[in-house]
C-alpha cells in the first residue's frame, strides 16, 4: 500500500463519505448528550460545564456504539 492510498484511506474525509450512518450516530450521540447533560447534570455545575460533560458523554457513548464499525472498516 502506497503511503499516499494510506494517507487518504485514513483521512477524515472519507470516513465520513463512506460511513455516513456512523456519522450520524456519532453526532446525534454527541448532540443528544449535550442535551441529556444540561436537564441531568447538578445545577450546581456552570451552564458550559454540563453542556461539557454532556456532550463528552454523548461522544463517548457513540464510539462505544460505533468502534467495531470504525476500526474493522478495512
Amino acid at each position: 500500500m502506497t503511503t499516499e492510498h494510506r494517507e487518504e484511506s485514513l483521512s477524515l474525509r472519507v470516513l465520513l463519505r463512506d460511513h455516513p450512518i456512523v456519522t450520524a450516530v456519532l453526532v446525534g450521540c454527541t448532540v443528544l448528550g449535550a442535551i441529556l447533560g444540561v436537564v441531568f447534570l447538578s445545577s450546581d455545575w456552570h451552564l458550559a460545564r454540563r453542556i461539557a460533560g454532556g456532550a463528552v458523554a454523548g461522544a463517548g457513548t457513540g464510539l462505544l456504539l460505533t468502534f467495531n464499525r470504525l476500526y474493522g472498516a478495512e
